[in-house]
């Protein structure tokens, strides 16, 4: 190391050694005068860090070894971290030839400790491993040290062969040959390239094919010997190529430019994580000098980069194509596809902007200032160089000619440029030759290159047909030399120009080339040798503006970059962007403050005189207060509110009916009010259901006499009905959640009610967490807990042993019938026949336990048929025999009501909406067949508020109300009249089913049995039929189980984040029931692969904070993110539900083979998941048009497709849509143009589908949302038959095609697939969104995916700066890729997300209008040519 870099105290970061040669010698003192530290430390004796220890220590074992092998002494540089103390190690050896000394460095990765002595210690332990890995030094060492060294064997032991040379004794000579063995390889590439230039000249419409095959150019060398680095570059060229020609590398980086305007600096400081300013590291520097790049471009990347990677990031994006070295991007590599037919005036315009862009500027830039000039040639010759020459547009003072001359004749002009070209031609002699009239070209002395036989420079003098030189407007000087960057050209042709006319000033009509010839002869070679900053030459390329610099470096950069594609003057953009999406939020976190509570204020004293005047003069108000009185909370009042005034935390425990919904609240309400402080009441009152939200806030509302919105409202997601004078609020859980986001400390809220806290959805567990650090935090806080069915000791005990009141309830008796009755009261047949569920194989032990049941069925009464039928049911328990509903309804029917009594009215508890449908049909043909009238209607929550509170409404005289309703009628919803229960015993939970998070049908508990039979016996006894057997009641679990334990925990984990916690694991440690570490870790590790969590900081994403506010699957809620920002919503829309529901597609045993040929017509895109969304929109377009039931009917059953399960898909595509509108990610219009629909017919609008048909940016959508459930096809090797004509390939058998995925090794696509015959795959990637092992590993919902879908829709992007290609996520996929490419995908993937930030700071920000998101959009589509 080199004094002045001890200095500097700058460490090499790598742990492999690096060589560099060093100028002076390197430091001759102890290794501690390397350490840079904040404060000097003496060494300390080894027994104070090795206690006990006599032997020697690890840095005396180093320097020992280092006299032994006649190397320098070593030298330790220790930095100070926050994480501790690190140490690198630099040994130094003396090349005999050149008396410089080489450098090899060592640092432990991630072994920090607390002194820099022990640091020290530890580092010598590693770099004598390096070194003298073959020895066993373990016993020699003390305990530490030897426990590292243990450890560091291990690691050698598993490296592979590519590795080895890490541990060679020598590791100077390893460094050596890996240095050697690289600049072959690069030499090697420079001469295939030159042979492949000279055999196959590129004509200028030559069409190159593009394909994924061999490679094109040379392979990174590997870091081992040549056999493997050969092998390992076979390996990589049989992987198959993205593509990008030059005009999309232009369009890409210049949109990546134009969002880096003016925060290069920043980006790159806060992207690659440097502290301060970064320290120049000479042997980095040497290392990209190696590699072909600049010193001067070197030295500027290293001023803002600390590491290689991040470097080669830099240079990549910021070196011109033309000045890269080969292994990073070839020159003449621009692979196209040619399918335009020229004209004569195109094909002229063609070739005059080639021979403009020969002279150094893009093409894009010639053909706009072609254009601009009519398609005038020398004009736009002229222009080009009056703009070079003149970037702000005004000719500087000293270069405008005081008095304008003009020749006396054309005569007198023609001999003055004669006399010129002569005395140039005696002058330069051989070196000079004419070139037309008004031309010539000269040899200048200066050389490219500084070797013996490099050719000359030429410089080309061209005067304009419409110049006057000599009198006017200097002659136009090209240099001609191709070799030599363009920009580096138009640099020389700039400044040349310029001096070109300052000299027409002064040469006062006189000839002034030899003059300019000189001059650049003598400042050529200190332009080549200092070429402009690149910094300069990007910012130059995006805002060049004259109110801005007087360099005119700024114009240059529009000209030479190949990527600029507007005018040349472009004023610098306004909206700064963060490229890794850590903008700065505002802290939400705010001190809990008390409320400030004043009685008697004028407010308080307007609502006592309200609540006085209405239970002394308003009779319906006393009417609805006597009704209350008679509920069984009433007797509870004083009781109640006693407790809440002395406590923080109150749990209420209530029997159905009893009225604790409904009248806590208000108890609470009037309590304050009477105390004269009602205008302070805020309580909010949380319901599990938006149903029961809307319903209890209207009952209550009625109760209170007042309209909704007033003094009582609700707050669901997409509706508020509440004003500044409300003083109870009811909502669901998840609005107070996004409060608590935005109002950590629930600012002047007096009291928090959560209903129905036995349900432990993720919600109110999470919920609860909450609420109960915010009690601590805000004693004036009031929590009160309610619930129906609670393990009151449970909660109280969570809650610091806070009170419990028992509210009994008053119910009628309920009798009880199961299966096995309805069965042998009406004689019912079952018949499964066509059933999905498959029928329950009986084992012997089920057999003993049927024979024991039969044996009691027979003692009940039940003949043999009753039995059998029975039998035969339980076989099929987990199907809904919906004839076994209409068969109970027909009992009831047949019942004789009490006298003076309505018809009791029937709830069917259904477990979600398709059944609910199926039962609304079964119910709907049998009421035809009775005298009664049915009125039958649905309650779920997806119903609008109008559709709900049709349920309350009576119903006429001999009108039988029936109710088919999923579990939100069990609780908090009460429908009066109910006498009768149907209960299916099944209900919905929220489960992971193919690695994604759904709602599955399963039994229900037997604490919601209690709940669904308490509804029969409210106002007189009723009856509840279950459709389950006695046998089966028994198996029921008594609770659910918490959902926090039974689904995976990555919504919950994206929320906690979502509310600023750190520490996850710490967070959820608090819940009622906290789920394992590794459930939690999983969550963690699965956010990062969808992009939604930053894994180095543990912040959340851009795109990770949008996700949060999606109440959905998160694989969903980031392809409806992507699909709307995107515009191909509706698609998305429709697979995004088919996703949560299931496929619409049936597939009978007996009819198989003709389902899936009926399949197989609405195949789309080689996707199965486009093939469902082809179907729903074939039928959606049917119906659409107005076809009837009957059609409709008569179109699935011809195409083997599920209504329901269509009408299912439908009405979760609107909720889907409702969410995405509500966080503004749909466009303004879309409300206008679709409100006026039904809601369950609502559509996306026109502009959210501007790119619906693009089915390539639609399959990466998809992608982004299954991602990482990639597979790799591997196809056969070619095969050919003879033929007459030659050698025909055979068609490639389906069979021989292999699938791997990275967890399962080979897969198999599902026989359901429409891919399963398929023998041709355009790209060898597909995704898919469930697998199933059976006798194979069956893949299902396959799709294949374009390669610009990986690599900008799936995991991180690791660029191989040296050539080999691209690896995505954790390296299973590979591709071939030049780097260029690699780093512009990786920077348009950090705009995107920059842009997603900008949305959450401005919601009404639309995203879709970026021209990321334009550029994204076209790479996809093209792919990448």
């Amino acid at each position: 190391m080199s004094k002045n870099t001890a200095k500097k105290g700058k460490a090499a970061a790598a742990p492999e050694s690096t060589p560099a040669k060093a100028g002076a010698k390197g430091s001759s003192g102890k290794g501690s005068k390397g350490i840079v530290l904040d404060a000097p430390a003496a060494p300390e004796p080894a027994r104070s860090i090795f206690p006990g220890w006599t032997g020697k220590t690890p840095s005396s074992l180093m320097h020992e070894h280092c006299q032994k092998m006649g190397w320098e002494k070593p030298t330790f540089d220790v930095k100070r971290t926050p994480r501790g103390f690190v140490s690198t190690v630099v040994l130094g050896k003396r090349n005999k030839k050149t008396g410089q000394i080489e450098t090899a460095s060592f640092t432990l990765q991630d072994n920090f400790k607390p002194t820099a002595v022990e640091a020290r210690h530890y580092g010598a332990t590693y770099a004598l491993h390096r070194v003298n890995s073959h020895k066993s030094l373990m016993m020699v060492l003390p305990p530490g040290p030897r426990d590292l060294w243990s450890q560091l064997d291990g690691e050698k032991a598993k490296a592979g062969s590519s590795e080895q040379h890490l541990y060679l004794a020598d590791p100077f000579i390893s460094q050596a040959a890996k240095l050697q063995h690289q600049q072959q390889q690069h030499q090697q590439a420079l001469q295939e390239k030159a042979r492949a230039r000279a055999a196959t000249p590129t004509k200028d419409n030559q069409e190159v094919t593009v394909q994924h095959g061999p490679s094109e150019y040379a392979s990174r060398s590997a870091f081992g010997d040549q056999s493997n680095d050969s092998q390992i570059k076979k390996n990589w060229d049989k992987l198959p190529m993205v593509h990008m020609n030059q005009e999309m590398r232009a369009e890409v980086e210049d949109v990546v430019k134009k969002q880096m305007a003016g925060e290069l600096y920043q980006m790159y400081v806060e992207e690659y994580g440097t502290q301060g300013e970064p320290q120049y590291n000479t042997m980095l520097s040497k290392t990209l000098t190696r590699m072909g790049f600049r010193d001067r471009h070197v030295a500027e990347a290293l001023q803002y980069c600390n590491d290689q990677s991040s470097a080669l990031d830099w240079l990549c994006l910021h070196v011109p194509e033309d000045d890269l070295p080969v292994s990073f991007l070839q020159s003449n590599y621009n692979p196209t596809i040619t399918t335009i037919n020229h004209t004569s005036a195109s094909l002229g315009r063609e070739y005059a902007i080639k021979r403009l862009s020969a002279i150094g500027f893009t093409s894009t830039t010639c053909g706009q200032i072609y254009d601009l000039v009519g398609g005038d040639e020398d004009k736009a010759v002229e222009e080009l160089f009056r703009r070079l020459a003149f970037p702000k547009g005004q000719v500087p003072e000293d270069m405008v000619q005081d008095i304008e001359m003009e020749p006396e004749s054309p005569e007198q002009l023609q001999e003055l440029r004669e006399d010129e070209m002569l005395a140039l031609e005696s002058i330069y002699d051989d070196r000079f030759a004419r070139d037309g009239p008004a031309g010539a070209r000269i040899k200048l002395d200066t050389t490219l290159h500084n070797t013996k036989d490099a050719p000359k420079i030429e410089l080309e003098i061209r005067i304009p047909k419409t110049s006057t030189y000599p009198f006017n407007q200097p002659p136009l000087f090209i240099i001609n030399e191709p070799d030599l960057p363009s920009y580096l050209r138009l640099s020389i042709i700039q400044r040349t120009m310029q001096y070109a006319y300052r000299s027409m000033v002064l040469a006062m009509g006189g000839p002034i080339v030899y003059d300019v010839v000189e001059w650049i002869q003598d400042n050529l070679r200190g332009i080549l040798d200092n070429p402009p900053s690149l910094v300069q030459l990007t910012e130059g390329l995006i805002s060049v503006d004259a109110s801005q610099e007087e360099e005119s470096q700024d114009s240059l950069a529009a000209l030479t970059d190949p990527q600029a594609s507007e005018s040349l003057l472009v004023k610098t953009t306004q909206t700064k962007l963060s490229l890794n999406g850590s903008a700065a939020r505002k802290d939400n976190k705010r001190d809990a403050r008390r409320l400030n509570i004043k009685p008697n204020g004028p407010g308080s004293i307007a609502m006592l005189k309200n609540y006085e005047s209405l239970c002394a003069s308003d009779v319906s108000f006393q009417a609805l207060q006597m009704a209350r009185a008679k509920l069984p909370a009433w007797g509870f009042k004083d009781q109640l509110v006693k407790a809440v005034k002395d406590n923080s935390v109150v749990i209420v425990c209530g029997e159905t009916g009893c009225g604790k919904t409904t009248q806590v609240p208000q108890f609470i309400l009037d309590s304050w009010i009477q105390d004269c402080i009602g205008e302070h009441a805020n309580i909010v009152c949380t319901q599990p259901r938006r149903i029961a939200a809307i319903g209890v806030a209207e009952r209550v509302a009625v109760e209170r006499s007042t309209d909704i919105g007033k003094q009582v409202g609700y707050a669901i997601r997409g509706e508020n009905k509440s004003s500044r004078n409300t003083n109870l609020l009811f909502c669901t859980t998840g609005i107070l959640l996004r409060r608590l986001h935005s109002d950590p400390t629930l600012q002047n809220v007096t009291h928090v009610m959560v209903d129905e806290v036995h349900e432990r959805s993720v919600d109110s567990d999470f919920l609860l967490i909450l609420l109960r650090d915010l009690i601590r935090k805000r004693k004036d806080l009031k929590l009160i807990l309610m619930s129906a069915t609670i393990n009151s000791e449970f909660f109280s005990g969570y809650f610091d042993g806070c009170p419990v009141i028992e509210i009994p309830g008053f119910t009628h008796p309920v009798e009880e019938l199961y299966m096995e009755q309805i069965v042998a009261r009406t004689g019912h047949n079952p018949d499964f026949r066509g059933s999905n569920v498959k029928r329950t194989k009986m084992t012997e032990a089920m057999e003993e336990e049927w024979e024991r049941t039969k044996a009691q069925y027979a003692s009940e009464g039940l003949n043999e048929e009753t039995i059998a039928k029975v039998k035969t049911m339980e076989l099929y328990a987990e199907r809904i025999d919906y004839d076994l509903v209409v068969a109970s309804v027909s009992d009831i029917l047949k019942r004789k009501e009490p006298a003076g009594s309505v018809d009791g009215a029937i709830l069917i508890f259904m477990p979600g909406v398709m059944e609910i449908k199926k039962c609304i049909d079964a119910l709907s043909v049998f009421s035809r067949t009775v005298p009664q009238t049915l009125d039958i209607m649905p309650l779920h929550a997806a119903l609008t508020p109008k559709e709900q509170n049709s349920i309350f409404a009576p119903v006429r005289k001999g009108v039988r109300k029936i109710v088919v309703a999923t579990n939100v009628a069990e609780t908090s919803i009460t429908i009066d009249g109910v006498v009768y229960v149907i209960d299916s015993g099944r209900v919905k939970e929220t489960r992971m089913e193919n690695n994604m998070t759904k709602l599955v049908e399963t039994w229900t508990s037997f604490a919601s049995t209690r709940q669904r039979k308490g509804r029969a016996g409210r106002t007189r006894p009723g009856i509840v039929y279950k459709l389950f057997s006695r046998k089966q009641s028994l198996k029921l679990a008594a609770q659910q189980d918490p959902e926090i334990l039974r689904i995976p925990l990555e919504q919950l984990c994206l929320s906690v984040k979502a509310m600023g916690e750190k520490n996850v694991e710490g967070f959820l440690s608090r819940a009622l029931t906290p789920p394992s570490l590794t459930a939690i870790q999983s969550a963690l590790k699965t956010l990062e692969d969808l992009n939604a969590l930053d894994g180095a900081s543990g912040e959340l994403t851009p795109l990770g904070r949008h996700m949060a506010d999606i109440p959905a699957d998160l694989r969903i809620a980031k392809m409806l993110i992507f699909g709307s920002v995107f515009r191909c919503l509706e698609p998305v829309l429709v697979i995004a539900a088919c996703m949560s529901v299931k496929s619409p597609f049936l597939s009978p045993m007996e009819k198989r083979t003709e389902a899936q040929a009926k399949k197989m017509q609405f195949a789309t895109a080689k996707s199965d998941l486009l093939t469902a969304w082809k179907a729903y929109d074939t039928w959606d377009k049917l119906r659409e048009s107005g076809a009837g039931r009957s059609e409709l009917k008569s179109f699935c059953e011809e195409n083997f497709l599920s209504t329901n399960t269509l009408f299912e898909i439908q009405n979760l595509k609107v909720q889907y849509l409702e969410v995405l509108e509500s966080i503004g990610f749909t466009s303004k219009d879309a409300d206008q143009q679709t409100r006026s629909r039904r809601r369950s017919e609502r559509y996306s609008c026109e502009q959210d589908n501007a790119n619906s048909d693009n089915m390539a940016l639609v399959k990466a959508i998809i992608l982004s949302g299954l991602y990482p459930n990639v597979i790799k096809i591997k196809m056969p090797d070619a095969k050919f038959d003879k033929m007459i004509a030659g050698a025909v390939e055979r068609e490639t058998v389906t069979k021989e095609i292999r699938m791997f995925t990275k967890d399962d090794g080979r897969v198999f696509l599902h026989p359901s697939s429409i891919l399963f015959q398929s023998n041709q795959y355009q790209v060898p990637f597909l995704v898919y969104f469930s697998k199933l092992e059976t006798t194979k590993i069956f893949v299902h919902d396959a799709t294949m995916v374009p390669m610009y879908g990986l690599l900008l829709f799936g995991g991180a992007v690791h660029v191989d700066h040296l050539g080999r290609g691209l690896e995505i996520g954790d390296g299973f996929i590979k591709l071939r890729a030049f780097a260029r490419i690699g780093v512009l995908v990786n920077q348009l993937k950090k705009l995107l997300d920059a842009v997603l930030q900008a949305k959450i700071s401005n919601p009404d920000l639309n995203v879709s209008e970026s021209p990321v998101v334009e550029t994204m959009v076209k790479l996809v589509s093209t792919d990448g040519i």
